[in-house]
Formats: structure tokens, C-alpha cells, sequence
């Protein structure tokens, strides 16, 4: 995945936020993440220095505005289709990425395992 594609994701009209709200870094410093779902995948989102909200489109007009300064964009070693990226903008580093959902792992449970259990 791209920035440019997290960003279709971000303007994207069924794109929803699942959680959203303030956070303190190591430092102390508060800002603002959300976490988004599309067709069963999940995004995310964090801008540092801040104590507001920032939609989801004020994050795609900042990532893609021609003052950004990308510190870092690649993909996480066991997936080719996630990301993650750092961008720099305005004074705030907004921290993207793209998640693959977890593989559901199923096991069979032999009833006679839980006998004579309370």
C-alpha cells in the first residue's frame, strides 16, 4: 500500500471511525489518533502536538500537501499490502497505517477435556 492509496481510504465515504481520541506520548506531548475500517480492514491514523480532532480529510489534505516531508514509508515485513509512514506537516508528524486483519486461528475442543470441571 501507498500513501496515495491510504488516502482513497481516507476520503473514501464508507470509510468509519471505530475509536478515536487523545494520547501522550513517551514525552508527555498529547495528540490525536483514530482507528478506521473499510471492507474488513483496518487504518490508522495519529497526529502529534495537538489536543484537537482532525477528520479523516484533514488528514488526506495534509499527508498529500506539497510541504509534506515524508520521514519514513514502508511496508511491515510479513505483509507487502500494509504501511506505515511518518509524515511531517505544519509542525504536527502524522503516523499512518495499514493493517491486515488478524487471521482467525480455530480450534476443536474435545468435551471430555472439561469433565468433572466446576
Amino acid at each position: 500500500m501507498t500513501i496515495n492509496e491510504f488516502v482513497d481510504v481516507l476520503r473514501n465515504p464508507e470509510t468509519a471511525v471505530v475509536d478515536a481520541g487523545s494520547y501522550y506520548n513517551e514525552a508527555g506531548e498529547e495528540g490525536y489518533f483514530a482507528k478506521l475500517r473499510l471492507n474488513g480492514r483496518f487504518y490508522a491514523f495519529s497526529v502529534s502536538g495537538t489536543n484537537v480532532p482532525f477528520t479523516p480529510e484533514e488528514v488526506a489534505s495534509a499527508i498529500t500537501s506539497p510541504e509534506r516531508n515524508i520521514q519514513r514509508e514502508s511496508s511491515y515485513k510479513t505483509h507487502e499490502d500494509t504501511l506505515e509512514a511518518t509524515i511531517r506537516v505544519a509542525g504536527h508528524s502524522y503516523m499512518i497505517g495499514a493493517l491486515t486483519p488478524p487471521k482467525r486461528t480455530y480450534v476443536k475442543i474435545d468435551p471430555s477435556e472439561f469433565e468433572g470441571l466446576e
